[in-house]
């Protein structure tokens, strides 16, 4: 018990010092297409926030809502709870409308994302999040929101551990819409996105949303646990499963692992680690294989 005691303290440590986990999900998160191009754009000066806001209402100029959106995530005044609601709603009109650039459209959901982080109404965090997830849920071919579900995923793995637990529909349906991006299949950045979702959910909530709906549980058991337990090459042959995302595979089902087994969620913790096991075994990178002991060194099964 002693031992088991002092490895849940070192376990963290340990694991932030062999991968770090800001330079992992840094990478998931590093600068995209749409994000370069602001690079040389010099920083506006800032005006009110209310005028940031009406430019983004108005105006259809790709460089001058860039350069908006750019103020925009700069801003450091003290912010109202009603303008905070106005940027929300300002750069959700951004990202629906179809005459702005989809460089501008991106961005926006980008920025609501990144803004998220500094939201203090519990009600305008909420409906920056789930507009979010209706992007990536967005899946009729004619929904121009289909080519915003990158971004829509980098400010989902910013934005939606700050949800608050008494929200539990959102949450549930934020790691429904992780789990289907990774279910699909189609693209190795939105993947990382998706697991960095899913890590970022276990680390700062825990275990028990996933576990309190039986619907998340089979997900989970399907797209995460299910297709390495007899095939790693569905793992490893795979080149939209990168390293990025076998690392915060490894952290998740790592956290999952470590859960208490009871009459209810019993299978998922077992299998996890079974799966930690395997990877063990045929691990390329040795940083990761390292992490993965530190895991599977405090399995209980």
């Amino acid at each position: 018990m002693k031992t088991n005691a002092l490895l849940s303290l070192i376990l963290p440590v340990a694991a932030s010092m062999l991968c770090p986990a800001d330079a992992w999900t840094q990478a998931a998160l590093r600068m995209p297409e749409f994000e370069r191009v602001l690079v040389e754009i010099p920083k506006p000066a800032l005006t009110s926030l209310q005028d940031l806001c009406r430019t983004l209402w108005t105006s259809r100029d790709t460089k001058e809502i860039l350069d908006t959106l750019l103020a925009i995530e700069g801003w450091t005044r003290p912010v109202s709870q009603e303008d905070e609601m106005l940027v929300v709603q300002s750069l959700r009109v951004v990202a629906d409308n179809p005459v702005v650039d989809a460089s501008a459209r991106a961005r926006a959901v980008y920025t609501l994302g990144k803004v998220c982080e500094r939201v203090s109404s519990d009600i305008n965090l909420r409906d920056a999040v789930a507009f979010l997830v209706d992007i990536v849920n967005a899946d009729n071919p004619m929904d121009k929101r289909r080519d915003l579900r990158r971004p829509a995923l980098m400010g989902l793995a910013r934005a939606a551990h700050l949800v608050p637990d008494s929200y539990r529909d959102l949450i549930e349906a934020t790691l429904k819409a992780a789990l289907r991006v990774i279910r699909d299949n189609a693209d190795a950045s939105e993947n990382v996105l998706a697991m960095t979702i899913l890590q970022q959910h276990l680390r700062h909530h825990g275990v028990a949303h996933l576990f309190q709906s039986y619907e998340l549980q089979g997900s989970v058991l399907a797209e995460l646990i299910s297709p390495y337990e007899a095939n790693l090459y569905a793992l490893y042959g795979d080149r939209n499963r990168p390293v990025d995302f076998r690392y915060q595979l490894i952290r998740v089902l790592g956290t999952l692992g470590r859960v208490r087994p009871d009459g209810g969620v019993n299978q998922i913790p077992h299998r996890a680690m079974q799966v930690l096991k395997n990877m063990e075994n045929n691990e390329p990178d040795g940083q990761l294989k390292m992490l993965i002991r530190l895991y599977t060194s405090r399995a209980r099964f």
